[in-house]
């Protein structure tokens, strides 16, 4: 779902887990380069999930512009 949200210009921030497999790093990241997407890396799944109230998760897309501004600055 998040390739499908980076494809249709609707994800604005992807936030990616450290811990992803390489493949699935690899693939997210070629997508956010080629469609000009700015991407962060975060310290794990459980962290990331736990973030947002799911279970454990991998890759996430903000696809609010505010927030993922406000992400991106306090993720620098």
């Amino acid at each position: 779902m998040v390739i499908k949200e980076i494809r249709n210009a609707r994800a604005k921030l992807v936030l990616l887990t450290e811990d992803a497999s390489s493949n699935t790093a690899k693939k997210v990241t070629d997508k956010c380069n080629y469609y000009k997407v700015p991407y962060k890396k975060v310290e794990s799944r459980a962290v990331l999930g736990r973030s947002i109230g799911k279970e454990a998760r991998v890759v996430v897309a903000v696809t609010d512009q505010g927030f993922a501004n406000k992400l991106i600055s306090l993720l620098d």
